[in-house]
């Protein structure tokens, strides 16, 4: 077993990060918290592991909440893993919409 000196940590140089990411990465367009609803029927892709690969997971117009943000590196794109309430899924951004607020109703007197 090697021995682990703490001095062989080290942050990463500006030259290290470039030639990983020659750009910064695409910003998201949606904040996390954001409620949004699914544009498409989201099907299993062969990532979840609870249902049949093609299985319906979620269904167009279903809303959802962000719950947290990552960013594929290859495709330099943002992916939202959202809430559905019965599956928690992650999402492209062609895949999502904001979802409409509809305003309190208005209180009779």
């Amino acid at each position: 077993m090697s021995e682990f000196h703490a001095a062989e940590l080290r942050a990463p140089e500006a030259q290290d990060v470039a030639a990983v990411f020659p750009h910064p990465p695409r910003q998201p367009r949606y904040p996390w918290g954001l409620q949004v609803q699914a544009l498409v029927d989201l099907h299993n892709d062969g990532s979840y592991p609870k249902a049949d690969d093609g299985a319906m997971l979620v269904a167009a117009g279903a809303v959802g909440e962000i719950v947290r943000i990552g960013h594929h590196a290859e495709a330099d794109m943002p992916i939202y893993v959202v809430d559905f309430g019965e599956h928690v899924l992650g999402c492209t951004e062609d895949e999502l919409a904001p979802a409409a607020v509809s305003a309190p109703a208005a209180e009779t007197v």
